[in-house]
């Protein structure tokens, strides 16, 4: 699977999909959200007050969420 990412500016929140498996529960890591499977695999991160903690980047440009997630890793 490619790297998924979206971001929502109004609640300055960016989500990165690491997995196609569904997310079972979160836990809070810091200033993350890592969303695990049933196996308890991470297959989601949640970055809140992204644009705080994260380097300028093209992460800003990601999709909102809801909408169709475009393949960041291969731009």
């Amino acid at each position: 699977m490619a790297l998924q990412m979206t971001y929502d500016p109004e609640a300055d929140a960016l989500y990165i999909k690491l997995s196609d498996i569904r997310s079972y529960e979160g836990g809070d890591v810091g200033p993350l959200t890592l969303f695990y499977s049933e196996n308890d695999q991470v297959v989601g991160v949640e970055i809140l007050a992204a644009s705080k903690v994260l380097a300028p980047g093209e992460w800003r440009n990601a999709p909102l969420p809801g909408e169709k997630a475009v393949n960041q890793a291969a731009e």
